[in-house]
């Protein structure tokens, strides 16, 4: 509290600054006015969060002022307007508002240049893509971040998905919470090795707030099983939230902890290994003026207790899946692009020689996602495409690890995350409403792919789309198996070899059917099949691998070639019915 009326007064007293000193009754006057200033200034900094971080104080201390300035130029003229109503215009309080108006303009634009100036890429470029370089290689070769693709852990539920799943479980939840809380922003994270999207129940506006107190539950999407019905998580008391008031609100309290001149940015929600909700946010400071964040660490807040723990380099749980928030990730990355020769070079109407930059939707965060690479590291993921190109194809990937900040930049061709889209749309541009959304790159059979969740008008999954990197042709299938059966399939028919999965070489399995049973899935038919020799594993496939399939019953003899995976349910790549072949060989009609 101490802090927040020291910081009013010293906006008060800057701010009314420009007063005219040559005035009679000036001191009175000025004082009311520095009064006054410190009065609504104290007031909006209690009332609205802010930190003051960086040269000057930061950019929001030098708006406050700024804005101060502007109501003493208002406040000059109001007293002028007084006086001339009084006794008249005269020449002396005409020049006492020129000379405010004048001072105050000088003043506002000097700080405006040096919020935009000296933070910009016209003064800082060079300091701006070092910054950058220095953590970057450019040297390595895409397969050393991206392993073989694991079928158990594709991931195949985007965000859309997972929010109509999640409004469906909180419809369905009992004592009608649905009523009373909204779900907040999902997060997805990777939880006891499976990827999954968590979501806290927020307050829904300030008078459910005031009478809950506290948010019970958070939701649980699974981000790898579309048939995964997720479950709320219950029996919390999480008092400190983002949707909270007053000293509950969740920057405000951190900001009471003594953080409020820290640089805090970017509080995600977060779950550790046991389940407990945590929100974190990470630690910065401004190295270029206002901008060039270096992250120093983060803040784990416990929402129950509102304890606010920091934590700094190895000490970081091991949980926590970001400390560089996707903001700073795309800064960085387009830094590092765009100013490959100079700030100007880089303009819309400069040359743009070898200037290239995340992908048009990168500015968005649509086109940036958090993956998790060959070692199991988080990392933001964009396509690279050339500011001249127009046909939306990729130059290059770039993998910035989500913890250190170091980025892996690599040389890459085909359609970019548009492109892909656009590819996935074309292909089942035959069922009305259906979408691609979010691709994911994934090392699939030892080639660069996209994984695509097809969606209906409805945002509910409808099927699986892959997409091969290097010239967009796409797979479809009902679910990821199908999908990956119909993407190797592809890669054959195409002359292509084909690389093993990471678990093992491609397998074979003899015996006899056990259990057999058709499933249509979005107009598909997927078979389903166990033996009595392999009763752990589940294979499945569509009549693409063996029009057998169609014929097979209990109690044959088959042959199964597949590549084994830690999933139980695998994809068939070839299947053979014995007893049909042993027909077909005898000359039996």
């Amino acid at each position: 509290m101490t802090n927040t009326v020291l910081l009013g007064l010293l906006i008060g007293i800057i701010g009314s600054l420009p007063f005219d000193l040559g005035q009679r009754g000036f001191a009175k006057k000025w004082a009311l006015l520095t009064l006054g200033q410190t009065l609504l200034w104290t007031t909006i900094i209690l009332l609205i969060p802010m930190n003051f971080v960086g040269t000057l104080g930061g950019p929001f201390l030098i708006l406050l002022i700024s804005l101060a300035m502007v109501f003493n130029f208002i406040f000059c003229a109001i007293l002028d307007a007084i006086e001339n109503d009084r006794v008249g215009y005269s020449k002396y309080t005409y020049t006492r508002t020129s000379r405010s108006a004048i001072a105050t303009m000088l003043s506002f634009c000097t700080l405006l240049t040096l919020t935009f100036g000296l933070s910009s890429g016209m003064f800082r470029h060079e300091e701006m893509r070092a910054f950058v370089s220095d953590h970057i290689n450019t040297t390595s070769t895409w397969t050393d971040s991206f392993s073989a693709i694991d079928p158990a852990h594709i991931r195949t539920v985007p965000l859309e998905y997972a929010q109509w799943k999640g409004n469906k479980i909180l419809g369905q939840s009992r004592d009608s919470l649905g009523s009373r809380y909204e779900i907040g922003d999902y997060t997805i994270q990777k939880y006891q090795d499976e990827l999954v999207w968590v979501a806290p129940l927020e307050f829904s506006g300030f008078w459910r707030w005031r009478k809950a107190q506290t948010s019970p539950a958070y939701i649980m999407i699974s981000a790898e099983n579309p048939t995964d019905p997720g479950k709320i998580v219950e029996g919390l008391q999480m008092a400190y939230m983002e949707s909270a008031y007053f000293g509950h609100d969740l920057e405000r309290h951190v900001y009471s902890q003594g953080y409020q001149f820290h640089g805090v940015t970017d509080f995600t929600f977060e779950i550790d290994d046991g389940g407990h909700p945590w929100f974190t946010a990470t630690l910065y400071t401004p190295t270029i003026f206002w901008s060039g964040d270096r992250v120093d660490g983060i803040l784990l807040v416990d929402p129950e207790t509102g304890k606010v723990e920091e934590k700094i380099g190895k000490d970081v749980p091991a949980w926590v899946d970001r400390e560089v928030p996707c903001s700073l990730a795309i800064s960085r990355l387009t830094w590092w692009g765009k100013y490959v020769h100079g700030f100007w070079n880089g303009l819309p109407f400069g040359a743009n020689l070898d200037v290239n930059v995340p992908t048009s939707d990168a500015l968005r965060k649509k086109d940036v996602q958090l993956v998790w690479d060959a070692q199991g590291n988080a990392t933001w993921f964009t396509g690279f495409t050339s500011v001249q190109s127009t046909d939306q194809s990729l130059v290059g990937i770039a993998l910035m690890d989500s913890r250190t900040g170091f980025t892996h930049y690599y040389s890459a061709s085909g359609p970019d995350e548009q492109g892909v889209i656009r590819a996935v749309n074309a292909a089942v541009s035959n069922f009305r409403g259906y979408r691609g959304v979010e691709p994911i790159p994934y090392n699939i059979y030892g080639e660069l792919a996209w994984v695509v969740p097809v969606l209906s008008q409805d945002g509910i999954i409808q099927k699986i789309a892959i997409v091969r990197g290097s010239n967009g042709m796409v797979a479809l299938g009902a679910d990821k198996h199908a999908a990956l059966a119909e993407y190797r399939k592809m890669l054959q028919d195409s002359g292509s070899v084909i690389d093993p999965s990471p678990t093992g070489e491609d397998q074979i399995a003899t015996g006899t059917i056990h259990r057999i049973s058709p499933v249509v899935v979005n107009g598909e038919t997927v078979f389903y099949l166990t033996l009595n020799d392999e009763d752990r594993t589940i294979f499945t496939g569509t009549v693409s691998v063996s029009p057998e399939l169609a014929i097979s019953r209990e109690g044959e003899q088959v042959l199964i070639s597949f590549t084994q995976t830690q999933d139980s349910v695998v994809t068939m790549t070839d299947f053979d019915l014995l007893s049909f072949l042993a027909k077909d060989s005898s000359g039996e009609k």
